[in-house]
């Protein structure tokens, strides 16, 4: 009997922390279209690290750092991503075999968020003062792909 009531309780307890909340946040969305209305940004840069200037302002965030298929640092807008790089790979490559294929990982540190997330053939790895929905991270993503795109050849 106990045992029953004890699978029973950890169905109930499952059923109810397994439950999908995502929402759109919209207050969120009005004050970055507020911030956004306010702010010129110029993104039509020749030099990645312009460009890479520009969005941490853009999308409010510390750093950005991108590393390739095997781990290895492509660009940090810090310059001293390869600490990162190497435990966004090891996190990534963990998460991806034990669990499932994530589509962001988001880490709460003491002072700042460490955000990580795959994009294409390539991780990015984010540091921000708050967390970044998985459509910000991809929006700037993006941004820093069509400046690839934009000057491939």
């Amino acid at each position: 009997m106990r045992k029953k009531i004890g699978f029973l309780i950890r169905r109930i307890a499952g059923s109810i922390l397994d439950m999908d909340d995502t929402t759109v946040p919209y207050e969120q969305l009005e004050i970055l279209n507020d911030f956004l209305s306010k702010h010129q940004f110029d993104l039509n840069q020749a030099d990645l690290n312009i460009l890479m200037r520009e969005l941490k302002r853009k999308h409010m965030v510390d750093s950005i750092s991108i590393i390739d298929t095997n781990g290895e640092l492509v660009i940090s807008s810090e310059g001293n991503g390869k600490k990162e790089a190497s435990l966004a790979s090891y996190l990534m490559g963990y998460i991806d075999s034990e669990l499932a294929t994530p589509e962001s990982v988001l880490i709460k540190g003491n002072n700042s968020w460490f955000m990580v997330f795959p994009f294409n053939d390539q991780t990015y790895i984010i540091r921000a003062q708050a967390s970044l929905s998985n459509t910000e991270l991809k929006a700037l993503a993006r941004e820093l792909e069509s400046f690839k795109v934009g000057n491939s050849g």
